[in-house]
């Protein structure tokens, strides 16, 4: 960050709640690029949402909610699969549909395709 963002102004105080979803949201981006690129699109292993919460000490159920539209409607746009397993805390991220659909947690009682 080069210089403070313009939205960080007495006068915008109001809308601070959406900012930080927004930069939040950024921050899983680039957690997520690099698991994807860590892990490829392996279906064993899965991003762990809870943690990344906890990371941050986001507690508030609206912003995780907000959070996690934004991430998953940019990589459903990216054309990636997913599902979401432990009470949508763990995230799966696989390239396609048999790749879900045969996923290893695909048996998980909560697994759920987004």
């Amino acid at each position: 960050m080069e210089r403070f963002d313009d939205f960080l102004t007495p006068s915008e105080s109001r809308n601070f709640k959406k900012y930080q979803i927004e930069q939040f949201a950024c921050y899983m981006r680039l957690e997520i690029t690099e698991y994807v690129l860590d892990t490829g699109s392996t279906n064993s292993k899965y991003y762990d949402l809870s943690q990344f919460f906890d990371k941050y000490k986001i507690k508030d159920e609206q912003q995780k909610e907000g959070i996690k539209t934004i991430i998953f409607d940019e990589l459903k746009n990216l054309q990636w699969w997913l599902a979401t397993i432990f009470g949508d805390t763990g995230l799966i991220i696989v390239s396609s549909e048999d790749d879900i659909k045969n996923s290893i947690w695909a048996s998980s009682f909560d697994f759920k395709i987004i």
